[in-house]
Parts: C-alpha cells; sequence; structure tokens
C-alpha cells in the first residue's frame, strides 16, 4: 500500500510545498477539496468582519436595524401576497408596513386562521424589533451626547464663518429638516392621492400617520397605498430620531449639569473641611 501510494504521488517538486499549492508562479493556501466558490465566499465575510469591526456602535447598530428590518418587511409582504386572503403584492406591501408598525390601518380583514396567527407573531416581533432596536438607538446616543458635554464642543462654520453651529446641532437640525420634509410629503399625498380638502386634513393624515395614531385612513387606490407606505418607511423613522435626539439633549444637559453641581458641591465640603484643621 505504501509503494502504491509513493507511486501516485507527483514527481514534480514544485507541488510538494507542505500544504501549499504554487499555481502560475503565486502561492495560495491549498484547500483540499476546496473550490473557487467556498474560498470567494470566505474572503468576501471575512472582507465584511473587518469592516463591521471598524464601525462604532452607534453605526453598528443602525446597520443591524436596517437589515432586519428589511428581512422582517420582505417576510410580511412574501406571506400576505401567497396567503389564501387573495391580496395584491401593493395591498400586502401595505398591510405589512402599516399594521407592523402599529398605525393599525385596514380595508380587508383577515379571514383564514393561519394568517391571523401570522400577523400576531408579526405585529410582536415587528414591534419588538423596532422599539427594542430604538431603546439601543437612544441608549447610545445618550451616552454619546453625555460624554460630548465633558468634552470641548466642535463646531462648523457657515456663511464664512458667520455662523458657527456644534456638531450635536447639525445632526439634530437635519433630523429635524428631514421630519418637516417628511409632513410636507405627507401633507402633498393628503391633497393628491386621498382627496383631503383642507390642509388641516391633510396635516391630521400626515402627523397622525408618523406617530402611528392612523385617524384618517386613507382610499386604498393603488397610488394612495405606494404612496402612504414609502411615507410611513421613511416618516415614522424620522419622527423617532427629530423627537428622540431632542428629549435626549435635554436629559443629558440635566446630568451633566447635575453631576457639576454635585462636583462643586464635593469641593465645597472638601475646602469646609480643611478650614476646620
Amino acid at each position: 500500500v505504501f509503494k502504491d501510494s509513493f507511486r501516485k504521488m507527483p514527481r514534480d517538486p514544485r507541488k510538494l510545498t507542505y500544504g501549499r499549492e504554487i499555481d502560475r508562479g503565486r502561492a495560495r493556501p491549498f484547500v483540499p477539496g476546496g473550490g473557487g466558490g467556498r474560498a470567494r465566499t470566505m474572503g468576501i465575510l471575512e472582507r465584511c468582519s473587518k469592516w463591521k469591526a471598524r464601525l462604532t456602535p452607534l453605526e453598528e447598530i443602525c446597520i443591524d436595524m436596517g437589515v432586519l428590518f428589511t428581512a422582517w418587511m420582505l417576510i410580511g409582504v412574501a406571506f400576505y401576497y401567497f396567503c389564501d386572503e387573495h391580496w395584491d403584492a401593493t395591498y400586502a406591501w401595505f398591510f405589512a408596513v402599516n399594521v407592523g408598525l402599529g398605525v393599525g390601518y385596514g380595508k380587508y380583514m383577515l379571514t383564514n386562521n393561519s394568517t391571523k396567527y401570522f400577523t400576531v407573531v408579526f405585529v410582536m416581533v415587528g414591534t419588538s424589533l423596532i422599539m427594542g432596536g430604538l431603546v439601543c438607538f437612544f441608549d447610545l446616543l445618550t451616552q454619546r451626547t453625555k460624554a460630548a458635554s465633558f468634552t470641548r464642543t466642535t463646531y462648523v462654520t457657515f456663511c464664512q464663518g458667520h455662523v458657527r453651529i456644534s456638531n450635536e446641532d447639525v445632526k439634530l437640525v437635519l433630523f429635524g429638516l428631514g421630519y418637516v420634509v417628511m409632513l410636507g410629503v405627507g401633507v402633498a399625498i393628503g391633497y393628491i392621492w386621498e382627496n383631503l380638502d383642507t390642509f388641516s386634513d391633510a396635516l391630521l393624515f400626515s402627523v397622525t400617520n408618523y406617530t402611528t395614531s392612523g385617524l384618517i385612513r386613507p382610499r386604498m387606490s393603488k397610488g394612495s397605498l405606494i404612496a402612504t407606505t414609502v411615507s410611513l418607511i421613511i416618516g415614522i423613522p424620522f419622527n423617532a430620531l427629530f423627537w428622540g435626539d431632542l428629549a435626549t439633549k435635554y436629559y443629558a444637559s440635566v446630568q451633566a449639569k447635575q453631576a457639576s453641581e454635585e462636583d462643586d458641591l464635593k469641593k465645597t465640603v472638601v475646602g469646609d473641611g480643611d478650614d476646620d484643621d
């Protein structure tokens, strides 16, 4: 057996490189029985892990939440489209987003028990995913804002240095602008697709959409469903980001002020003790 295996070994010494195979003058790891597809997959996964390791915790949670939310939404759309409720793709997408995010619009009632059971799980997972992600996001945002309050503030200048805004305030302004833009989009949807005649109704439709109150139901036309669904996906996060960041800055400033007062009190107590000595 030893002789037979020895005869089958390659005679070319360039191929005997202690577990490494030389191909066209370049050395590469030799994978027994492995193909190029597996090596490429491992390389992609390794690059992704290195890229993710360079992210900050805040950036990492935002990306993870985006991936999980996309997967959760696609699963819901696929189920409602292929279930026995006989819904088209547009209404399946609308139903998955607005019910999953807690708005609760709906023209058609669920009739099958399997769809009802799935919706119960789908809503619980969606609510837990969104609320849990927002809690983690604002917790990191609070820690970052609190830490920034004890360090030197960096500013961004505009108008040739005449206007100066801190980086944290720039972020809040961007969130606020995005929220105002989405409010305008919601008002436009109310006028164009929902046939709302007054500005108060259109504004009520827009605000209650993004706060998940849902007081005015869409007309359920194809254009209305698509526009409302897209506005919910973008407007609800902007609503949470703007008001959450505003509350985070306020609470961080209160905590920083309280910590400063405690430090001053400790210094006063220590100074009084030295005077007594």
